[in-house]
């Protein structure tokens, strides 16, 4: 399972601040065509890169990303071998939970690519996208004062979904900084709930910038069963972050995949290279294992 995050982030609380301004001086209907616009798909170039096309052929049985664009839709149309049709968007801040239903019962080993669901909204339903310190709280609860524990059940659409999900499959994080409480308060419940302690059950691609960064995420997801696979960032003569390794990484294990599948048939032995920093005190198991276990 996939779940996917670009690098754009707004601090909720900072984002309440600009849109109660907005919203007391009557300009609601401005900040929503503006996160209408901001989010569309561009009309003068790709909306997406290689990067994401080998992001998706990577193999997963289902596609969730709390982006609001149509960038990995996009993607996935414009590779036949991945959607052989119009890849649908499933906006679970739309009132229509109903929807959500088939995706969810759909997700198997077999999945085609036909459908991406998006946790935090969608750009075509602007007035309901998961972006301020109210908009968390209306969909997954207020938490307390350590960013924890939350001050109700499971009740919402939102909370059930997520928990439903991390409970059934392993999840790779990509572009995800796990910093957000709600959605880490959401693995925390699914590791209380069955009692996993540390045990691995979720990985993500992580990237830093020294050893001391490093073993500060390591030690942090570890306490939440999620393996880091760890890429460095290169800091450009601007100062600005470069993350192409992160691109050469994925593009690496797709290489090795597409070999595996073809040893799969010719029953030749790929020889592969693969450059994967894996967190050393976790190890990570061979993705048809975890199919086989799962279902995807």
């Amino acid at each position: 399972m996939l779940l996917h995050k670009n690098r754009f982030s707004t601090e909720p609380i900072y984002a309440q601040k600009i849109k109660d301004k907005i919203v007391a001086d009557n300009h609601e209907e401005d900040y929503t065509q503006f996160l209408f616009e901001k989010f569309q798909p561009f009309e003068n170039r790709d909306s997406y890169s290689e990067f994401h096309i080998s992001l998706i052929k990577l193999g997963f049985c289902g596609i969730v990303t709390t982006n609001y664009d149509r960038v990995l839709e996009i993607a996935i149309q414009s590779s036949p071998d991945l959607c052989s049709h119009e890849c649908v968007s499933l906006d679970l801040c739309e009132k229509k939970s109903y929807s959500i239903f088939p995706f969810l019962r759909s997700l198997n080993s077999k999945t085609n690519h036909s459908q991406v669901l998006h946790l935090h909204g969608y750009y075509r339903n602007p007035s309901d996208i998961i972006l301020t310190k109210k908009d968390y709280e209306k969909n997954y609860g207020q938490l307390d004062e350590n960013d924890k524990k939350p001050q109700r059940p499971l009740d919402t659409i939102h909370r059930k979904v997520i928990w439903a999900l991390l409970t059934t499959h392993p999840h790779l994080f990509v572009g995800f900084s796990l910093t957000d409480p709600y959605f880490l308060e959401m693995i925390r419940t699914v590791n209380y709930d069955f009692k996993l302690g540390k045990k691995c059950s979720h990985y993500a691609i992580m990237g830093y910038h020294d050893d001391i960064e490093m073993s500060r995420i390591l030690c942090e997801l570890t306490q939440l069963g999620i393996c880091p696979i760890f890429y460095k960032i290169d800091i450009n003569s601007d100062k600005t972050e470069n993350h192409t390794r992160l691109e050469d990484l994925i593009t690496d294990i797709e290489h090795s995949l597409s070999l595996n599948r073809r040893f799969a048939k010719s029953g030749k032995k790929p020889e592969l290279d693969l450059n994967v920093e894996v967190a050393p005190s976790t190890k990570l198991p061979p993705l048809n294992d975890m199919n086989a276990v799962t279902g995807g």
